[in-house]
């Protein structure tokens, strides 16, 4: 998937593609045999530091776009620029917690004028 656009970057920008942990070739070891996409978020960072890259624009798909917000949020100072495609959030935002509180005020308000 990532091939073309690879190079189609690489005259411009370094690409960097890494395999991590539970995908390609790389280990399907995690701590208590728990997948957590915060232990991969940490491997990249550790990737990044491992390769003196200090600042990364950031393009996730799917899962990747997970990762990508959860390294934007955790470690915001790395991100440069941030691109996130067909990919959600389960990660609790204030805005979230807003809209939890609408939902329960409207579902009592909806339920005080039915009777």
């Amino acid at each position: 998937m990532w091939e073309p656009q690879f190079e189609a970057f690489s005259s411009r920008y370094q690409m960097l593609m890494p395999d991590y942990r539970g995908h390609g070739e790389t280990t399907k070891e995690f701590p208590n045999n728990e997948y957590n996409h915060h232990i991969i978020v940490e491997d990249i960072k550790c990737f990044l530091d491992v390769m003196g890259i200090n600042k990364v624009h950031v393009l996730g798909v799917s899962q990747g776009g997970q990762l990508a917000t959860l390294l934007a949020i955790k470690y915001p100072t790395y991100v440069n620029k941030l691109v996130i495609s067909n990919s959600y959030s389960e990660m609790p935002t204030i805005a979230a917690s807003w809209y939890c509180q609408f939902q329960i005020l409207y579902s009592v308000y909806f339920l005080t004028i039915q009777l």
